[in-house]
């Protein structure tokens, strides 16, 4: 019997990517898509998390995100959303303070995920951030509390190299994949043996929906 892996999916990261090979990510079936990459590494899914930034009601692309992630909620996936806006460092740090509280960690743990977190935030430009934040919390989140033997991170995005290696550093089954577009050559440095470089033709030929709209 395989083991099972969560999935945390940088929406944003993904969606980008995806245009960066020439897809059109609204013609992805995620759930495939995740299926597909678990099978890569021998797993069978056991959740799927999608963080995705939500832009404002007046933004003429509004009502169409709102109704793509409806459809994946519908299809049984976690969404993980926050306004799309332009965050300072010092904003980031007080969510990642509120989120670490919500966490009740024991208080030997508690100051040196903390400690990483706020180094990792200020080291950042000043752009919107949260989604990253909320990714790598949870990752780290995940395997302090034993929620998930493994856990696989989908994005190109080397801003979440450090919270993945701390979740690893603590015992975490951590994994990396991304399309072969926007894959920083860090995290595949990092997770020699544990990344999937997702190529145009895989999409094509596993993760596309069955009927395109």
């Amino acid at each position: 019997m395989p083991e099972k892996a969560a999935i945390l999916i940088d929406g944003n990261n993904l969606y980008h990517n995806l245009k960066g090979i020439k897809l059109e990510p609204s013609d992805i079936d995620i759930n495939k898509l995740c299926g597909f990459i678990c099978s890569h590494f021998g797993f069978e899914v056991e959740n799927i998390f999608y963080y995705i930034s939500v832009p404002k009601m007046d933004d003429p692309v509004y009502f169409r995100h709102v109704r793509f992630l409806k459809s994946l909620g519908e299809s049984g996936i976690n969404i993980v959303t926050r306004k799309l806006q332009y965050k300072s460092t010092t904003e980031t740090k007080i969510s990642v303070l509120e989120m670490i509280d919500k966490m009740n960690l024991c208080e030997k743990c508690k100051p040196t995920v903390l400690g990483n977190l706020l180094t990792w935030v200020g080291s950042v430009i000043k752009k919107e951030k949260g989604i990253d934040v909320m990714l790598g919390v949870d990752v780290i989140r995940f395997i302090i509390e034993r929620k998930y033997k493994y856990c696989i991170v989908v994005s190109g995005d080397v801003d979440l190299l450090s919270a993945m290696k701390f979740a690893e550093s603590k015992g975490g089954n951590i994994f990396s994949a991304c399309t072969s577009y926007g894959y920083s050559s860090e995290l595949r440095q990092n997770f020699k043996g544990k990344y999937f470089t997702i190529g145009r033709k895989d999409i094509l030929e596993n993760c596309i929906k069955d009927e395109i709209i």
